[in-house]
Parts: C-alpha cells; sequence; structure tokens
C-alpha cells in the first residue's frame, strides 16, 4: 500500500512518516510540504492513499483535491484523507463535499490514523495493523516524534 502526505508543517509529516513506517505493507512514497508540487509528485508516485493536509498556503487542501480529482478524470480513483485541525460538523461535509473521501483530526492520533488506514486501505492480506506504541507523556494518544526516523 502506497501512501503519500502533504502538510506544510514539517514536524506534522515527520510524525505521520514515523507511524506508517511501522505499518506492514505500507510505504510512504513520498512527502511534500508544498501543495503546488503535490499534483506532479502524486502523478509520478501513483499512491493508493493521500494524507492532506486542507490549511496549506497558495493552494489549498480544498483546491488541491478539485486540481487532483480533475485529473483523475475517470482514471484511478486515490482516496484522499483531509487533515482538519478543526473537527466541526460544517467543516467535515465540506471535506466530503469537495471530493475528499474521508478526514483525520489535527494533531493526528495513532489510533485514528489506524482506524483511516482499516477503512481505505484493507489488501488481500487483511487489514493494516499498526503496532502499539507507548502513550504520549500526557496520555494525550498524539504520534509520539522521540521515535522519529528522520
Amino acid at each position: 500500500m502506497r501512501v503519500f502526505v502533504c502538510d506544510d508543517e514539517p514536524l506534522a509529516v515527520r510524525r505521520l512518516v514515523s507511524i506508517l513506517q511501522d505499518v506492514p505493507d505500507v510505504d510512504v512514497v513520498g512527502t511534500t510540504t508544498d501543495s503546488r508540487e503535490a499534483l506532479q509528485l502524486i502523478s509520478e508516485t501513483r499512491p493508493d492513499l493521500l494524507l492532506l493536509d486542507i490549511e496549506m498556503p497558495e493552494v489549498d487542501g480544498f483546491k488541491a483535491t478539485a486540481n487532483i480529482r480533475r485529473c483523475e478524470a475517470g482514471a484511478r480513483h486515490v482516496p484522499i484523507i483531509a487533515m482538519i485541525a478543526a473537527t466541526l460538523v460544517d467543516d467535515r461535509e465540506q471535506c466530503i463535499a469537495a471530493g475528499m473521501d474521508d478526514y483525520l483530526s489535527k494533531p493526528v492520533k495513532s489510533v485514528d490514523l489506524e482506524a483511516v488506514l482499516n477503512r481505505w486501505l484493507v489488501g488481500a492480506h487483511g487489514p493494516p495493523k499498526i503496532p502499539q506504541r507507548e502513550p504520549a507523556p500526557h496520555g494525550d494518544g498524539v504520534l509520539d516524534t522521540a521515535h522519529s526516523h528522520g
């Protein structure tokens, strides 16, 4: 399973990559902090799933999604998972209406990421299983950056 991460916050990208690297059968095929280059990189890497921050400078997640969906035009549909700071019902509905397939609240928690992967990347060998990590010092479940691979 090929995953691409697009977030303008380098720390958020590192957090996501760190947890995804521990998931069997999941390969992070690309990352970017620049939504303008995301479309080109996505067409080159052909991911099975895209994690896309909504609040990006210049080209926000909604415009990026519209561009991606236009380029798909009948081709393979790539699930786009919105990453949003707010979790208001209106935000969720707006993401789905804009052509995104699902959403995660930021900061992304490992349990929520696992649920998304299980919904969208179930393969022939069953759903991916994310290894359990120690809870964060404050018990908030936010991805632990102390074990970063980069």
